[in-house]
């Protein structure tokens, strides 16, 4: 399942009378605590890696929902997609059959007992062998607490935690584990925003045919994402964008450390986009940083400056493929 399908599915039911019953998204510099920025050097030996990380953190309407995360590359990393647009009935746990094979069962807890969905309640669901697209299968679980329901600015938010959703595909799998909080607001007929806010941390076993690594965002890492079903790419009939901005602390298990990322330009992807075509972010760790410049959906360029003088001491251009 693709961001885009996500959204049209969410969009497709959103109606006044449902926005209580709806819960779902489709995906810089120091800390704030006066800490550094990463506790690794950014040099020619780990950029590739750091910018891989960047790449995975930032392409996101990441976080958002259930951890679904295994799309093909250059799709925005849609954690967002497991929390199911439709909630589960009060009381006694709902068992609903995936779109493929599997089941989804879903339980909300009414916690102030007042016979409707409410700030407070409490959403878990659990995927056993789920396959909404083919190709993409899901497992595990996540809880998620409502904070805000607002059908007259619908908005939507939530506390989500997790204990380990899995999501595999023949192109990548994921794992996730952690926290994170989420509010979503449907701003116009084909416009909607995404601000995801880590809390403790989420980790990310992520693993691809190139690469194995474990990518968690720190605590206090934010991504805001946009979306708008309207717009078309230059020159295209397939209306359809993601501009995506993000900034905190990222650590990468195969780098030994974390750094500091942070979109120096929005990163925008159409929907016929395979993987963004614009956009920057920067990487900076304890000595040197990186900027990387997306040149095209199939090129990036990567400016490195290895002793943190402010100037960049070498360039490269790579393949969005030799990325992953």
């Amino acid at each position: 399942m693709d961001t885009v399908s996500c959204r049209r599915r969410v969009r497709s039911a959103l109606v006044p009378g449902v926005l209580a019953a709806l819960l779902a998204a489709c995906g810089g510099g120091g800390g704030d605590d006066g800490g550094p920025p990463g506790s690794i050097d950014v040099s020619a030996s780990n950029q590739d890696v750091l910018v891989r990380t960047g790449i995975v953190a930032i392409q996101g309407d990441v976080v958002g929902g259930a951890l679904s995360l295994a799309s093909g590359p250059g799709q925005s990393a849609p954690l967002a997609r497991g929390l199911r647009k439709q909630i589960a009935a009060l009381g006694s746990p709902v068992v609903e059959n995936c779109f493929i094979s599997g089941t989804t069962t879903s339980t909300l807890d009414d916690r102030d007992n007042s016979g409707t969905k409410t700030v407070g309640d409490v959403l878990t669901t659990t995927y056993v062998d789920c396959v909404e697209f083919a190709g993409e299968v899901t497992n595990g679980s996540f809880t998620a607490t409502y904070t805000q329901i607002d059908p007259a600015t619908l908005t939507i938010a939530a506390n989500v935690t997790t204990g380990g959703m899995s999501s595999v595909s023949s192109t990548r799998s994921v794992t996730a584990q952690g926290d994170f909080s989420m509010q979503l607001r449907f701003v116009s007929a084909t416009s909607e925003t995404l601000h995801i806010a880590v809390g403790q941390g989420l980790a990310l076993a992520f693993s691809t045919p190139r690469f194995n690594d474990t990518i968690t965002w720190r605590a206090g890492y934010t991504i805001d994402t946009t979306y708008d079903s309207s717009i078309l790419p230059p020159g295209g009939a397939v209306a359809g964008l993601t501009t995506t901005t993000a900034s905190g602390q990222v650590a990468s298990a195969s780098a030994g450390g974390y750094v500091t990322v942070r979109t120096l330009q929005p990163m925008l992807q159409y929907d016929v986009d395979a993987n963004p075509r614009s956009g920057q972010f920067e990487a900076v760790g304890k000595t040197g940083s990186l900027q990387a410049t997306v040149l095209s959906t199939t090129q990036v360029q990567i400016d490195l400056d290895a002793d943190g003088n402010g100037v960049f001491d070498a360039s490269k251009v790579v393949l969005w493929s030799d990325i992953f």
